[in-house]
C-alpha cells in the first residue's frame, strides 16, 4: 500500500514537473524530491501508529479473554437463581404440582392413625388389614394434589463461600376442609436449613438415609425398607479425599416402644396422639440426641454409602417415676449402580437393634416394655430397584422396585402375644414382616412434564400369623417448575 502511494504521488509530481520543464529550474526539480521525500517519512510514520495501535488492541483483547476464562469458574452462576434486587443474595423458587389418582383393587387399607391420610395417600405396608379380621375391602378411588411441593433456596457469598438455605414444604399436613366443597390441606414442613462450608443445620435428610437408592416411584413412599427420616440435625461433613466423605451429626432422638399391654407408643405426641401422657402407665423421654455417622464414596460408575445409628430409647413408669432405657445400635449399607445406557440397580440393606422409625414400616417397634425393663428389638430391610429407560426422545422408562423388612420381636413379647396376655387387637398391630412391589411406566410429555402409571402391592404378617395384601393402581401427573 505504501509503495503505490508513494508511487503514484511521484509519478503525479514528476509529470507535472516535466511538463513543465521548459519553465523549471533545477532548484525547482530539487524541492519537488524533497516533498516526495517527506510525504513518505509521513505514510510511514502514519503506518507505525496505525500498526501499533492495532497490536495493542488485539494484545488488550487477548489478555481479556485470558483473564475471563480464568474468572468465569470463581463467577457465581448459578442456574434458576436471580438476584434480590439491593443485596448479593441469590434466590430460586423450585418445586412441582402433582395429581395423583388411586383405585385399591384388593385389600384392605386398615388403620394407619400416625399420619393424616395416611394409607389413603400412599401405601403404609404396616398397618394394612388383615384378613380373618373382618376388614371391608377397599374399592376406594381418590385423587389429590397434596404431594405438590414448593422449595425455596437462597445463596449468600460469605468471605469467599456460599451461605445456603432451603425451605421445602408440601401439603400432605392436616386437612384444613372436608371434600364436600374446598378439599383444603395445610402446609407441612419438609426440609429447612442452612448450610456453609462442612456444617448444615437445620431439618434435613438424616445422615443415615440415603435418597439415591429409594427408586423412582410415581407413588411417594416407595419401596418398604428405605430409610426415610427427615428431622432436625447439626451435620459436619468433610471434603472429598480420594472420592470420599465422611459426615457426622447429632439429630433429633424420638423414643419409640411397645408396652407390656402391646400399644404401640412414642415419647412424640404427634405419633401417640394422647399429648405425651402416659401409655399403659408408662411414657416415652427423649434424653439424648441420636449420634449417626457415614461414608460416602462416589465414583463415575456410581456409589457406596455406609453408616450408623448410636440411639437411646427411654421411658418413665408412672407408678413410681422409674426410668428405664436401652442403648441401640444399627447399621445400613446402599450401592448405587450405572449400568449400560440410562439403567440403574440400588440395594439398600441394613440390620440393628433398636432401629424402629430409622426402617421405614417398622415405626414404634423399636423396644419393648415388660412391665420393668426396656428391651431393644432388632430388625433387618432390604430393598432394591432397577430402572430401565425404553425411549430416550420422552425419557420413557420403568423402575421395578422390592423392599422387605423383617421385625426380630424379643422373646419377652412374642411369648405374651402366645400366651394371649395381650389383646387381639394390639397385637395384630405387632408385625413379623412387610413388604411391597412397584413396577411402573413413567415419560416425558414435555420438558416440565411428565406422567406414570403404577402398580402397587403391599402386604404384611403379624405376629400373631394373620396376613393381610394391598393391592393398588396409581396414575400420576407431574409439572416441574
Amino acid at each position: 500500500m505504501k509503495k503505490v502511494i508513494v508511487g503514484f504521488v511521484s509519478l503525479t509530481m514528476i509529470g507535472n514537473a516535466y511538463s513543465a520543464a521548459d519553465e523549471s529550474s533545477t532548484k525547482e526539480l530539487a524541492n519537488l524530491k524533497n516533498q516526495i521525500l517527506k510525504l513518505e517519512q509521513q505514510i510511514k510514520k502514519f503506518e507505525e501508529e496505525h500498526s501499533s495501535s492495532t497490536n495493542q488492541k488485539k494484545a488488550q483483547a487477548e489478555q481479556e479473554v485470558k483473564t475471563a476464562e480464568i474468572v468465569a469458574p470463581e463467577s457465581k452462576t448459578h442456574k434458576k437463581y436471580w438476584t434480590i434486587p439491593g443485596t448479593s443474595t441469590e434466590m430460586a423458587i423450585e418445586g412441582f404440582v402433582k395429581l395423583t389418582c388411586s383405585k385399591d383393587v384388593k385389600g384392605s387399607t386398615g388403620l394407619a392413625g400416625d399420619a393424616p391420610g395416611a394409607g389413603r395417600n400412599f401405601l403404609v405396608a404396616r398397618s394394612i388389614g388383615l384378613d380373618g379380621m373382618n376388614n371391608v375391602p377397599s374399592r376406594d378411588f381418590y385423587m389429590h394434589a397434596r404431594e405438590s411441593r414448593f422449595i425455596l433456596k437462597t445463596l449468600t457469598p460469605v468471605e469467599g463461600k456460599d451461605l445456603a438455605t432451603c425451605v421445602e414444604m408440601d401439603f400432605l399436613g392436616d386437612p384444613a376442609s372436608n371434600a364436600l366443597v374446598a378439599n383444603g390441606y395445610n402446609l407441612r414442613l419438609r426440609r429447612a436449613y442452612g448450610q456453609y462450608g462442612h456444617f448444615l443445620v437445620g431439618q434435613d435428610w438424616s445422615t443415615y438415609s440415603d435418597i439415591s437408592t429409594f427408586g423412582e416411584t410415581v407413588e411417594r413412599n416407595g419401596p418398604v425398607g428405605n430409610s426415610q427420616v427427615r428431622q432436625p440435625l447439626i451435620r459436619y461433613t468433610t471434603d472429598s479425599y480420594n472420592n470420599f466423605k465422611f459426615s457426622f451429626s447429632v439429630e433429633n432422638p424420638e423414643s419409640e416402644f411397645v408396652t407390656q399391654n402391646g400399644s404401640l407408643a412414642s415419647a412424640d405426641s404427634s405419633i401417640t396422639g394422647n399429648n405425651r401422657e402416659y401409655v399403659d402407665g408408662i411414657k416415652g423421654e427423649n434424653r439424648l440426641p441420636d449420634f449417626v455417622a457415614a461414608m460416602a464414596y462416589e465414583r463415575p460408575w456410581g456409589s457406596i454409602k455406609l453408616a450408623g445409628v448410636l440411639r437411646e430409647n427411654s421411658v418413665m413408669r408412672r407408678v413410681d417415676y422409674k426410668r428405664s432405657r436401652a442403648v441401640g445400635a444399627f447399621f445400613g449399607t446402599s450401592f448405587l449402580c450405572k449400568l449400560f445406557g440410562h439403567d440403574e440397580a440400588v440395594i439398600h440393606i441394613g440390620y440393628g437393634a433398636g432401629g424402629g422409625r430409622y426402617f421405614m414400616d417398622s415405626m414404634k417397634a423399636a423396644t419393648y416394655y415388660d412391665g420393668d425393663k426396656l428391651h431393644n428389638q432388632s430388625a433387618y430391610h432390604f430393598s432394591f430397584c432397577y430402572r430401565h429407560q425404553w425411549q430416550e426422545e420422552y425419557n420413557i422408562r420403568s423402575t421395578i422396585s422390592w423392599g422387605w423388612l423383617r421385625n426380630l420381636n424379643c422373646n419377652a413379647l412374642v411369648n405374651n402375644i402366645r400366651n394371649e396376655n395381650i389383646t387381639w387387637n394390639n397385637a395384630n398391630a405387632i408385625n413379623k414382616y412387610v413388604m411391597s412391589v412397584h413396577a411402573n411406566f413413567i415419560g416425558n410429555i414435555a420438558p416440565n412434564l411428565q406422567a406414570g402409571i403404577e402398580y402397587v402391592l403391599g402386604k404384611r404378617k403379624a405376629e400373631t400369623g394373620l396376613a393381610g395384601t394391598l393391592q393398588r393402581i396409581v396414575f400420576a401427573v407431574q409439572v416441574n417448575f
